[in-house]
């Protein structure tokens, strides 16, 4: 949409990017220390960039991000599901990466167009 609005000559105070990561949950399980029957669950979470619609669905949260990079500000945040702080934490600067990456490509698109 942003290079749309740039071909429209549409003036704007920077590009819009936008980004999204989804948590995933993993549940392992260890036998206990001490050689026992117990079993100890291990729950991680970890996040994936640019998610599939497979994967959105099984993630236990999805952080969604668009931003303008050269004012450093976030335009749009959405974030459900539900999800440890570090996880959502690790999501967003997954995402916030993925825009700062979009942004280098529409300004190269927009460097060889003009």
């Amino acid at each position: 949409a942003t290079l749309a609005l740039v071909d429209a000559g549409v003036k704007m105070r920077d590009l819009v990017c936008a980004s999204s990561a989804a948590v995933m949950k993993k549940t392992t399980t260890e036998d206990d220390t001490d050689g026992g029957k117990t079993k100890k669950k291990k729950v991680t979470y970890h996040a994936i960039a640019d998610p599939t619609e497979d994967e959105i669905l099984q993630a236990c949260g999805v952080v969604t991000i668009a931003m303008m990079p050269n004012w450093k500000e976030c335009t749009v945040w959405d974030q459900f599901g539900k999800m440890p702080i570090e996880a959502s934490s690790e999501a967003m600067e997954l995402a916030r990466d993925g825009c700062l990456t979009c942004w280098k490509f529409l300004k190269a698109c927009l460097v060889q167009q003009g």
